[in-house]
């Protein structure tokens, strides 16, 4: 809600592409815990392609708010516009699977395309803010947090790092904390 009205009274794109990256988060957290699942009496074959969906558009909201945050339109144009198509392609190929019912494929090929750009988005901040950006030290401070709670749960669902409570946890409480600071 708190998003919402920031949004309105700003009327800025970078706000509105933050309130949309932050409803995708929003509901990828509640239905990985369930809570709509509980509350509604939700079957998984409705539950988990909304939870896929969301896991999807989570790709190309997510790389366009970074881009906008980075001020990469202005920067860099040409590679804004290749990270867009490559994130939405990415993002509609694993919403066809998640919807033909290859659940596990589709939020895999999402995970996967995800993991390298926030490996760029990190190094592209990185290097701005050693150039002075301060918008990119931000980044770097609010999203390295998400980042770093998005990878240790993209590592687990991968079977790579044990199941446990930091790693089952991991996003939820990157997610919590990017969205305070």
């Amino acid at each position: 809600l708190f998003h919402v009205f920031f949004w309105r009274m700003t009327r800025e794109a970078q706000s509105g592409w933050y309130l949309l990256y932050v409803c995708t988060s929003a509901t990828t957290e509640a239905f990985t815990v369930a809570i709509p699942q509980q509350i509604f009496a939700m079957p998984n074959w409705l539950s988990d392609p909304i939870l896929g969906l969301s896991l999807c558009m989570s790709l190309a909201v997510g790389t366009r708010f970074s881009c906008l945050q980075l001020e990469l339109p202005e920067l860099f144009p040409r590679l804004t516009r290749a990270l867009a198509w490559l994130s939405c392609t990415m993002a509609l190929a694993g919403a066809c699977l998640v919807l033909r019912g290859k659940y596990g494929a589709g939020v895999l090929a999402v995970q996967y395309t995800a993991l390298p750009l926030i490996g760029f988005f990190i190094s592209m901040a990185s290097w701005l803010a050693w150039r002075g950006q301060r918008s990119a030290r931000a980044f770097l401070l609010i999203f390295g947090i998400f980042y770093a709670g998005a990878v240790i749960s993209f590592l687990r669902n991968m079977g790579i790092l044990p199941p446990n409570f930091l790693t089952n946890h991991a996003a939820t409480l990157g997610a919590f904390v990017n969205m305070m600071l």
